[in-house]
This record gives C-alpha cells, structure tokens and sequence, in this order.
C-alpha cells in the first residue's frame, strides 16, 4: 500500500483547499451576485406540498439569486451568503479533484436550501438532502436538475454530495455514458470531509472483524441502478462504504488515468472483469479482490494506530 509522503508543499496544498472551501469565515466578494429577498420565490412554489398561505411558508422570507450554474433559494441568511461565496468553486471542486474538466451544466440547476429539517419535511416531504433530474418526455434529456437541501450540519458534510451525484450526471450526458452506482456513490462519500471517511472505514472494519459479508468487486462493478435503488438502506449503507473504499483503492493505488479509464469504459457498459484484465492487469475478480482486500486490512490498521494521514484520504487532480 502506498501511503503519501510527508512534504510541506502537499500538506499547506491540502489545507489551504480545505480552508478556501470550507472554513466557516464567510466572504460576500468573492462573486458579483445580486440576493433578493422574496416571499415565495416560483421555484419554490412549485416544489412545496403544502399550500403557499400556510402559517410556516406565506410570511418566510428567501434569499433567492442566480450564479453562472445555479438558481439558489434558501432561508438562512448566513448560509445564502456562504453559498453566493462558494458554490461556484465547489462545484470547479467537485470536477477538478477527480482530474474532470469543469462542466457547464446541460439544464438549469436549482437548489432549495432549508436549514430546519421539520420544516424541509414539511415543505417537501423529504428527510433529508435530494438530487432530482428531470428529463423532457418528448427527447428524453434533461431539462431541469433539482437539488433539496436540507443544510443542518456544516457545509463540509452537507454540500458536496448531492452535488457530486448532479455533476457526475451531467458527465453522463455529455459523454454519453451511464456512470455506475460504484461510482457514483464511491466519489461522493470521498467528497465528504474526513470524519465521514473515517468512519465509513471503521464500519467496514466491524464487518471484517465480524467476518460479515461485505461487497467486492464483483458485487459493486455489476450492481445495476436498478438493483441498486431496491437494496434495504443496510445493504445500501454497506454498499456506500464499500464503493467509496474501491474508488479510494483504485484511484490511489493505480492512478487518475487508469481510474478514469475504468470509469469511462464501465459507463459504456463495457465489461468490468475484461476491464480489470486489461487496465489492471488483474485475471480475476478473485485476484484483484486479493489486493483490495489487503488494502481494506491495512487501510484500517493505519487508521488504528494512526500512521496514515489525512492527506491520504484526500483526492487530488494528477497527483494523490
């Protein structure tokens, strides 16, 4: 397993994104944007389920503004002001890590954000943060991506996943290509924070110590969407972990061209066992479950005793 070197120039790289992304300082100069303050902006309106003279919606008051790739609602002034300084460089973020160009989005992107999680079920029906493509039923594309957000935790935990699954959708169309569950789910939670990574690991840990059935390759390469959305939230959970582990695995361990190469190849739907033969030179699920196997051991050893530093955890464009 390779761990990261211990230089100076990666760890002030690391911090200084860290920081610039989501420190809780706020900077409103960051972009030339004009807030309004609304009562019940249109785009709100229509995605409520309750009815707009409600005693909780008719009176509230929304920050509502539009940036080069979104239309954002939200209730909480503190957090609007956070998202006019950042959503942009989030979303460059989300792309850039992973060694993708910056896409601009193929249809408008709205955001409703609300911070108090009895009114966001109130409003939407939702218990938690919701990403939502809604394609033309005529051409069959995208004409409107959606994303609820339910922003009670800090940006960290918060932001980057709904918007990792938009942005990988986007690719999707783009590219024409279906990007799998192992991936989607797998770069998303290596977009949460650290903490979150971490214990993803030591749940992972406990299933290994239990000698409990956990998903491998073959599992998480030839899971469908389709299968995918009927798995129970624990085999949903334990899917989660297991591909955001595999993505870390491949794209630490074998570098950003071949991952990028996998990923596109599996999109077209092209076999993931040939893949593994001729990217990875792997001659079987079994022999490359061996590696990963491995790395799941000493990934939670390390994590143990604390020899691997966070920086590992961490994806960076060409590089770590």
């Amino acid at each position: 397993m390779t761990l990261p070197l211990k230089d100076k120039e990666e760890k002030m790289r690391t911090v200084l994104t860290m920081l610039f992304l989501f420190c809780g300082t706020i900077s409103c100069f960051a972009q030339q944007v004009s807030v309004e303050r609304i009562t019940l902006p249109a785009e709100v309106q229509q995605e409520i389920v309750v009815p707009s003279t409600d005693a909780d919606i008719k009176d509230l008051q929304w920050n509502r503004w539009t940036s080069e790739s979104f239309v954002v609602c939200s209730i909480n002034d503190k957090q609007a002001q956070y998202l006019v300084a950042n959503l942009e460089n989030i979303k460059n973020w989300v792309y850039t890590r992973w060694g993708f160009k910056n896409q601009k989005f193929v249809a408008e992107c709205r955001l409703i954000c609300v911070d108090d999680p009895k009114l966001f079920k109130k409003f939407f029906d939702l218990d938690s943060s919701r990403a939502e493509i809604r394609y033309d039923s005529k051409t069959n594309k995208p004409n409107l991506i959606v994303i609820f957000y339910l922003l009670d935790q800090t940006p960290s935990t918060n932001i980057p996943g709904p918007l990792t699954e938009i942005c990988l959708t986007n690719i999707d169309e783009i590219y024409d290509i279906d990007s799998k569950p192992w991936s989607v789910m797998g770069m998303r939670a290596l977009n949460e924070n650290i903490p979150s990574i971490k214990s993803k690991f030591t749940a992972i840990d406990l299933k290994l110590q239990q000698d409990q059935p956990i998903y491998f390759s073959r599992g998480l390469f030839e899971m469908t969407k389709e299968q995918y959305q009927k798995l129970d939230t624990e085999h949903r959970v334990m899917f989660d972990n297991n591909a955001m582990a595999m993505c870390l695995f491949m794209r630490k361990e074998f570098g950003q061209n071949n991952f990028h190469v996998f990923y596109y190849k599996s999109g077209k739907n092209e076999n993931p066992a040939d893949l593994l033969k001729l990217i990875y030179k792997f001659e079987s699920y079994e022999k490359f479950d061996q590696a990963y196997k491995n790395f799941l051991l000493d990934t939670v050893k390390g994590l143990k005793n604390d020899s691997i530093r966070d920086s590992y955890f961490q994806i960076n464009q060409s590089g770590g």
